[in-house]
C-alpha cells in the first residue's frame, strides 16, 4: 500500500494533523504542532516552537520539514529528541527517513540510559549505531570520559568497536589504543586467565569458562591447578526463575596432595577431599542462602587472593522473610553460624526464630513522633539456650528556634532474658536520653571551582544506669551509664560540585568523674574525651 498523507489545517490555533501509513501492517501516526505552517509542492514545513510526535518518540526544534517524495522528515534549531524514559538528546540537525528508518544526528549531545555521550556525527542504521568523533562519560561534567575518532556499536550482537581511543580525566590523556573491542552482552567463550607464583600455592593457574545458556541463566566453570599440591573445579550457576526468584549457587571441589607440609603444616587434621557447597537467592520476599565448607580451613586455603573471603571467621546460612508496609516492618529469620575457628562444633551458633517487628514514626501532635522497635530472639549453642526480648519506645520532639533545629530522643527500653536450662532469668529496665542541635552550617569557602561545606552540632546524651551483669550476643545487650556532649565538626570539600574530601571532628566531654579508655578499656580519671579526627580525601573520578 502506498503512502497516504492527510492533512488538515486548523488556521485559528495554527496546528495540522499529518497522518502517515507506510502499510497496514506497520501503521504510524506523526501528530505535528507549529506556530506557522507553509506547503510548498509535496514539501511540508513548520516553523516556530514546532514539535513532532511518532510513535514513542517527541521531537522539538525551531524548524521542522517533511519531504514527500523522500519521506524525509528534518528537523533544524536547537533539536531536542527523546522517548521520555532512557534517551534524552540534544543536536544541530536530524534526518529521518520514514522508509529505511535511517536516523542522522549532527553535533548530538544527550543523555542514553546511566550514560552521557556527545559526538559530531551520529547515524542509527538497524541494529547498527555508527559515531564519529565521539566521547563517553558515566559523569554529567565529563570529567573522566572515553573518546574515539570512530565508534561503531552493533545493538543485536552487543559489540562495540572503538578507532584511535584515548582515556581522558579532568582533560589529562592518560592512554591512547589505536583499537579496542568490547562486548555488552553476554557470550559464551574463556575469560581472562588468573597467573601467578606464590610462596603459599606455588604456581597457580586459573582458568574460568562462561556459558550463557539463555538470557535468564549461566554457569561459570573455573580449572584450578598450584603446583603446591592442589587441583580443584568450581562451578558457579546463577538463573531468574520469574522477576522476583532468582538462585545462585557456587560449588568447589579441591583434591588436597600437600599432606604433612605447605599450608597443612602444624594442623591436627588432614583432609584429601576438600569441598564447598554454597548458595543464596530470593523468592518475593523470603531470602535464603547456605554456606557449608569441607573443614575450618578451607577459606583460608582456597580464596588466599580474597582477603573478605581468606579470614572469615564464620559461614553463615539463613532464611530471611521480610515484609515491608507503610506503617510497619516485619521479619522472620532463622540463621546457622559455621564456627570456623575450632572444629569443635558445639561451638556454632544457632539463631530460631528471630522475630523483629518495627514500627515507623507516627505523628503524635505538632513535633512530637514516635516509633517503636521489638524483638524475640533465641540462641543455641550445643546444650545451652537463651531467649531475649526487647522492646524500645522511641519519641521524637523536633522543632526550630528562629533558624535553629532541636531534636530531642527519649527511648525507654525492657529487655527480658530467660535461660530455662539453668533457670536464669533476668529483667533489665531503663531508658535513654538523647538531644541535638545545630549550631550553623554554611560555606566558609565558595569559588567557581572549589567550596568547603562546614557545620557544627552538639549532641547530649543521658543514661543514668549502671552496666548490667547481661549476656553479650550482640550491641542489644550493651548497657552502660552514660552523661556526656560532644561538639561535632563536619568539614566537606567540593570541586566543581563534586565532593572530594571530608572532615570530621568530634570531642566528647563526659559529666561523670572518669570514664573507660575506647581502646584498652582502663578506667581514666577527667572529664575531657580524647579528640577524635575522622578523615577521607579521593579524586572526583
Amino acid at each position: 500500500m502506498g503512502l497516504k498523507i492527510k492533512l488538515k489545517l486548523l488556521m485559528q490555533r495554527s496546528l495540522f494533523l499529518l497522518l502517515l501509513s507506510a502499510s497496514l501492517t506497520y501503521p504510524q501516526l506523526l501528530y505535528l504542532e507549529s506556530q506557522s505552517v507553509q506547503k510548498e509542492g509535496k514539501v511540508f514545513v513548520a516553523e516556530g516552537k514546532a514539535q513532532v510526535e511518532y510513535g514513542k518518540y517527541f521531537l522539538r526544534a525551531q524548524r521542522i520539514k517533511y519531504i514527500k517524495e523522500r519521506e524525509e522528515l528534518i528537523a533544524e534549531g536547537n533539536v531536542f529528541i527523546t522517548d521520555r524514559k532512557d534517551i534524552f538528546l540534544h543536536a544541530d540537525r536530524l534526518v529521518y527517513n520514514l522508509k529505511t528508518k535511517v536516523v542522522e544526528l549532527y553535533n548530538a549531545e544527550g543523555k542514553v540510559k546511566e550514560g552521557y555521550f556527545k559526538s559530531v556525527f551520529v547515524k542509527l542504521k538497524g541494529d547498527l549505531y555508527i559515531f564519529k568523533d565521539f566521547c563517553a562519560s558515566q559523569c554529567a561534567d565529563y570529567q573522566a570520559q572515553i573518546c574515539a575518532r570512530r565508534f561503531i556499536y552493533n545493538s543485536t550482537r552487543g559489540e562495540g568497536t572503538a578507532y584511535s581511543a584515548l582515556l581522558k580525566v579532568e582533560g589529562v590523556p592518560l592512554f591512547y589504543t589505536p583499537y579496542y573491542s568490547f562486548l555488552t552482552k553476554r557470550k559464551s567463550g574463556f575469560l581472562a586467565p588468573l597467573l601467578g607464583i606464590d610462596s603459599y600455592g606455588g604456581f597457580i593457574y586459573r582458568q574460568p569458562y562462561f556459558w550463557a545458556i539463555n538470557p535468564y541463566s549461566d554457569l561459570t566453570v573455573t580449572a584450578d591447578y598450584r603446583s603446591a599440591g592442589m587441583e580443584g573445579i568450581g562451578l558457579q550457576f546463577r538463573k531468574y526463575f520469574a522477576h522476583d526468584f532468582y538462585l545462585e549457587s557456587l560449588n568447589q571441589y579441591y583434591r588436597d596432595r600437600a599432606e604433612g607440609k605447605y599450608w597443612w603444616e602444624g594442623r591436627d587434621y588432614y583432609r584429601k577431599n576438600r569441598f564447598l557447597l554454597r548458595g543464596w537467592g530470593y523468592r518475593g520476599r523470603l531470602q535464603f542462602g547456605w554456606d557449608w565448607p569441607s573443614d575450618i580451613d578451607y577459606y583460608y586455603d582456597i580464596f588466599f587472593f580474597d582477603k573478605d573471603e581468606r579470614y572469615k571467621s564464620f559461614a553463615k546460612s539463613y532464611v530471611n522473610y521480610s515484609l515491608d508496609e507503610p506503617r510497619f516492618r516485619l521479619n522472620l529469620a532463622g540463621r546457622y553460624f559455621y564456627n570456623l575457628l575450632t572444629r569443635d562444633r558445639s561451638r556454632d551458633l544457632l539463631v530460631l526464630p528471630d522475630v523483629y517487628f518495627y514500627l515507623k514514626p507516627l505523628a503524635l501532635g505538632r513535633d512530637f513522633s514516635l516509633d517503636l522497635t521489638s524483638e524475640l530472639t533465641n540462641f543455641y549453642q550445643y546444650e545451652k539456650g537463651l531467649l531475649r526480648f526487647r522492646i524500645e519506645p522511641n519519641f521524637q520532639w523536633r522543632h526550630i528556634f528562629g533558624k535553629t533545629p532541636i531534636a530531642v530522643y527519649f527511648k525507654p527500653y525492657y529487655v527480658y532474658y530467660s535461660s530455662k536450662r539453668y533457670g536464669n532469668k533476668r529483667h533489665v529496665v531503663g531508658f535513654d536520653l538523647k538531644a541535638k542541635g545545630l549550631l550553623y552550617d554554611f560555606d566558609l569557602i565558595k569559588t567557581s571551582s572549589w567550596n568547603l561545606f562546614s557545620s557544627l552540632e552538639w549532641v547530649y546524651e543521658f543514661s543514668p544506669f549502671e552496666e548490667k551483669n547481661t549476656p553479650n550476643y550482640d550491641y542489644f545487650d550493651r548497657f552502660s551509664k552514660k552523661n556526656m556532649a560532644t561538639l561535632r565538626n563536619l568539614n566537606i570539600l567540593y570541586y566543581k560540585g563534586v565532593s572530594v574530601g571530608e572532615i570530621i571532628l568530634e570531642q566528647p566531654y563526659n559529666f561523670y568523674n572518669g570514664y573507660n579508655f575506647p581502646t584498652d578499656g582502663q578506667w581514666v580519671s577527667g572529664h575531657t574525651l580524647p579528640l577524635k579526627v575522622y578523615y577521607s580525601f579521593y579524586t572526583p573520578s
